[in-house]
Parts: C-alpha cells; structure tokens; sequence
C-alpha cells in the first residue's frame, strides 16, 4: 500500500489554485481526504483541482470539498481528473457550501461507481462518467 493509502488527511485553507494529485497506483486508495476553507479563509474563488494518476490511485477514495469560507464566496474546481484503470472506480465526491466543478474527465475503466453530489439531504448525486460524457458542470 501507498503511505497515503487508507488514511484521512485535511487540508485546511489551501491557497487560491490548490490542486492536489495521488500519483502512483493505489496512492490514494480507500482515503477520506477533505479540503476544507472555514472561517479563517476569505476571497478564494479557484481551486485548481484534484488528479488521480495510476492504476487504482483513487479507487474506494471519498472526496470532500467544502467552502464555509468567510462571507459566503463561491469557489470553482476547476476539474477533477482520472487517468489510469480503475483510478477512481468506487470514488465519491461531496461538495458543502457553494462549490462547483468544472470539469471532470474520466475515461472507460477509470470511474466505474463513482458519483458526484452534494451533501444536501436526499442528494443522490450524479455518475462521473455521465458528467464527462456530457461535458457537464456540477452541480449544474
């Protein structure tokens, strides 16, 4: 197993344009990984996104953004992106506040029962390969 593999890691307040990448086969697999902008963050509008590059290196993984930042400011990601079999098979992203992903790209093999919602009661999200095949935004 990868040393990130399995873990629970929060980034508190990253900077405008964060982006974040498990990089080898199983790096990320079956974490919990939060990025979270509370309080103590005003006026980030970006995040550059998040890459899981390598066989199986977000596989099982869930995925928190959440934007509780200081006077409400929405924040872009600017893609979430898979590359690599089963990269990000088993994935669940959750968003909180006002966050939306631009683009997520994913290609067959590499988001099998992977989905994207929000953490609004009854939300039961939207399937990644879906919002790639239709070049969607989410929440739209």
């Amino acid at each position: 197993m990868a040393p990130c593999a399995q873990t629970a890691v929060t980034v508190p307040n990253p900077n405008q344009g964060f982006g974040l990448e498990c990089a080898a086969a199983s790096a990320c697999q079956g974490s919990t990984i939060s990025i979270v902008l509370d309080k103590e963050t005003r006026d980030i509008a970006m995040l550059g996104g998040i890459k899981c590059s390598g066989a199986a290196a977000c596989r099982g993984t869930t995925l928190r953004i959440v934007n509780g930042q200081f006077g409400g400011h929405s924040v872009e990601v600017e893609k979430i992106e898979c590359g690599g079999m089963g990269a990000c098979n088993n994935m669940e992203i959750v968003l909180s506040g006002e966050v939306k992903v631009m683009e997520l790209i994913c290609n067959p093999g590499e988001c099998e029962q992977c989905v994207i919602k929000t953490d609004k009661p009854g939300d039961r999200g939207l399937s990644c390969i879906v919002m790639s095949l239709q070049m969607m935004k989410f929440p739209a």
